[in-house]
């Protein structure tokens, strides 16, 4: 995922910072961005490059 996904993650501005944990079962999407970015933004960049992503609530 990280390969196809990375290209699109780097070319949004708003996103300052992303990281993929491939060590945790879920290998979750961790992104700190600017307010403009939602997370239903990404979640719908993810599903269209045709991986599944859910927002994690802690």
């Amino acid at each position: 995922m990280q390969n196809v996904i990375a290209p699109h993650l780097n070319n949004i501005n708003t996103i300052i910072k992303w990281t993929i944990d491939r060590e945790d079962i879920d290998n979750v999407l961790r992104i700190e961005c600017l307010e403009t970015l939602t997370e239903i933004d990404v979640i719908k960049l993810i599903h269209l490059k045709g991986f599944e992503a859910n927002l994690l609530l802690e």
